[in-house]
């Protein structure tokens, strides 16, 4: 068992130890941002953050792996700026930063980089970042959306129709109760998402099945910054998603630990 489960804790004699014994690294990707009246805005850094750590303790058990600090700010649509509380980077900036994490992590000796993301606007600006990353180094990196390895159990828990685990909905909304986050329930105003086409996807759980990408923001509007149903949300249900997330991030652990990439 490792004495820590954060990168930051270590010394350089121990990061070295560490990336012998292939250790697997978790840059958890957030952002700060608006979340309705009754979430805090650094709902998607609390996520990342929070997952990273269940998992990383979790996997300890079958191999070594780190937890980096958390990447706190990221690109957000001018559409969340009507609220206060967003801090918006440039995509090229979000691009940049991940791009030069996994590098210097790969000099330091790391071969397997798990990216764990919670924010919708990031998905495919990390595919860049991924693309720009397998340019320059070879390193197992794989990108995840925390949200989707949720999927299923979300599917089995949640309320609400398609379009009430959008930004702040119902998913969003349940986490943050589970792991005892300042969250005002009083506050919370469902605004489902209903998309005017057929070929936009209604929510975060279902809009990869989208034959289009459509920009919420270019058929959605709110009034309180809230897009989704999070009256519907409870703890239980958070600590259910946040448990079967946990395994689902395991299973790909052991996969990435087995994994050999193509050394150039």
């Amino acid at each position: 068992m490792q004495d820590s489960l954060y990168y930051s804790d270590y010394r350089w004699p121990e990061l070295k130890t560490l990336a012998e014994q292939d250790a697997i690294v978790i840059l958890p990707v957030g952002q700060t941002e608006e979340h309705g009246p009754h979430l805090p805005v650094g709902c998607d850094a609390m996520i990342s953050l929070d997952t990273a750590e269940r998992v990383a303790r979790a996997a300890q058990k079958e191999m070594p792996v780190l937890v980096m600090p958390a990447i706190w700010a990221g690109y957000s649509g001018r559409g969340l700026k009507k609220w206060p509380g967003t801090i918006t980077l440039p995509t090229d900036v979000v691009i940049a930063t991940v791009e030069h994490i996994v590098v210097s992590l790969v000099d330091s000796g790391f071969t397997k980089v798990l990216v764990m993301n919670s924010h919708g606007h990031h998905e495919g600006i990390l595919r860049v970042a991924a693309r720009n990353i397998a340019d320059r180094c070879s390193v197992t990196l794989v990108v995840s959306h925390i949200w989707r390895m949720a999927e299923a159990i979300v599917a089995r828990v949640r309320t609400s129709e398609e379009g009430g685990c959008n930004h702040a909905g119902e998913y969003e909304t349940a986490l943050l109760l589970a792991t005892g986050k300042r969250v005002d329930q009083t506050q919370a105003v469902d605004e489902p998402v209903r998309p005017a086409s057929r070929y936009v996807g209604g929510d975060l759980m279902t809009r990869h099945h989208a034959k289009v990408f459509w920009s919420t923001w270019g058929h959605t509007s709110s009034r309180t910054g809230t897009y989704g149903c999070p009256t519907r949300a409870t703890a239980a249900q958070g600590q259910a998603i946040m448990d079967a997330t946990v395994l689902e991030y395991l299973e790909l652990l052991r996969e990435m630990r087995q994994s050999k990439e193509n050394r150039r």
